[in-house]
């Protein structure tokens, strides 16, 4: 496993006094779940208030953290106490993470077939999702092909319609 440089003392200083000691608390509570280490990112699930767990992840450097978010209504830019437990359990418990290869990687090695049964699953799950197929992609197969204003236009508003602060233009 790879070492990076990280303390208490960083981790307070990254989620402040009062993430730090409601994730320690988490820590000590086993609520961090199914940890993994890919490149220098840690990712995990944490169970918090509500009835699923939060996704956490944080990316390390050479001199600490560099970054970090988590699914929590506080997560974002990771300061909050689940971030604060993650990175907890990898100072204490390092060996609970098992390392895992680059997504990229991994969805490389996929058959096409193996890849289109995955991408109609996550469609199922998370239907939004599926303007993105009809989209070109920077470098792919469909970087070539014309833009579809409307399709571009119905994915604008429907962002801004349903955007995580309650705004309805």
């Amino acid at each position: 496993m790879k070492q990076f440089r990280l303390t208490e003392a960083s981790i307070r200083n990254r989620v402040g006094e009062q993430s730090f000691k409601r994730g320690k608390r988490y820590f000590l509570q086993d609520a961090i779940m199914s940890p993994w280490i890919q490149g220098h990112t840690l990712k995990a699930k944490c169970w918090g208030s509500l009835p699923q767990p939060y996704h956490v992840w944080v990316q390390l450097g050479a001199n600490g953290i560099d970054s970090g978010e988590c699914s929590c209504p506080v997560g974002d830019g990771g300061y909050c106490k689940h971030v604060a437990a993650l990175l907890l359990m990898w100072l204490h418990k390092t060996d609970s993470f098992q390392e895992i290869e680059p997504l990229d990687e991994a969805l490389k090695r996929q058959e096409k077939d193996d890849l289109i049964v995955l991408i109609r699953q996550m469609l199922t799950r998370y239907p939004d999702l599926e303007d993105m197929v009809y989209l070109a992609t920077p470098g792919g197969a469909s970087a070539n092909a014309p833009i579809n204003p409307d399709l571009i236009r119905r994915q604008v508003q429907s962002a801004v319609k349903r955007g995580d602060y309650g705004h309805d233009y």
